[in-house]
């Protein structure tokens, strides 16, 4: 029984909540979330065969070709969020200039466990979404897109740590200035949210990554400025405000001493070399 699927208006994420399993083996075009919320799933995935029990968080990759199975005709339950491939590429490429390359170019997707509890939590997001109205959708589905991602990638902070030669307190805090949810947030909440001082990660930091956090949350914050200009349609002031600039003066004025250009200059060169690839790729 499917209790949810994608409805007509969904764009970029969709979900959908089964007790069915799907003996067939397949592939689809989008990345997969899929959290196991009651029972085991036998995953048979790339010619190989792993048993998923309730709690596992499954990242399924667009080249996986998988099947799902019931363990023994016992029912199980789960929750598949799915993502745009190309949504999918350019939020990893966020969080980390080569993250996506390294969760492509793995041989097995990655599976973590989860707490019990933060199981229930997901489920019941997700249901909240059956209510949700189209205009509503679109920012529910994101906001439990960025729970999972956060939840999945927390689990790899030591792992990318070790990989990046960087503290695990260093990592933690480049992760959040790399959510785009935080651009426009202040440097002094998301050092809060590691439980360190200023000082202390200011030295860290520093130190291990060659520049101040202060240098580096200025530098993506001004990355993801110039991605929204060139690849959407806001306006200048809304992506002033993503940033964290509520006065588009200093705004511009900031751009263009990091840039070289005004915005609004940034705005028509990059838009015109954007819409003249879009065709040529057409």
């Amino acid at each position: 029984m499917v209790v949810y699927t994608k409805p007509s208006y969904a764009n970029d994420l969709f979900f959908h909540i089964s007790y069915q399993a799907y003996p067939f083996l397949h592939s689809h075009d989008y990345w997969e979330f899929m959290v196991v919320l009651k029972g085991t799933i036998i995953h048979k995935i790339n010619g190989k065969v792993e048993e998923l029990p309730q709690n596992s968080l499954c990242l399924i990759r667009p080249q996986d070709v998988h099947s799902l199975h019931h363990k023994k005709k016992q029912l199980s339950q789960h929750l598949n969020l799915g993502v745009d491939a190309k949504y999918f590429e350019e939020y990893m490429r966020l969080i980390y200039p080569t993250l996506y390359e390294d969760i492509f170019k793995g041989e097995m997707p990655m599976v973590i466990g989860l707490s019990h509890a933060k199981v229930n939590r997901l489920y019941n997001d997700a249901n909240k979404i059956l209510s949700a109205d189209k205009d509503e959708y679109e920012l529910q589905m994101k906001l439990l897109f960025m729970d999972i991602v956060r939840e999945f990638y927390s689990e790899t902070i030591k792992s990318a740590a070790q990989r990046n030669s960087y503290s695990a307190v260093v990592t933690q805090l480049i992760m959040l200035m790399n959510n785009p949810e935080n651009m426009k947030r202040d440097l002094v909440e998301l050092i809060e949210e590691t439980n360190y001082s200023y000082s202390h990660i200011n030295r860290l930091f520093s130190r291990e990554v060659g520049v101040t956090p202060s240098r580096f949350f200025r530098d993506k914050k001004f990355e993801y400025a110039k991605t929204m200009i060139a690849d959407t349609d806001m306006s200048l002031i809304d992506v002033a405000l993503a940033i964290g600039y509520e006065n588009y003066p200093h705004f511009s004025t900031a751009f263009k001493k990091y840039t070289g250009v005004a915005p609004m200059d940034f705005d028509r060169n990059q838009r015109n070399y954007y819409q003249s690839n879009k065709k040529e790729q057409q």
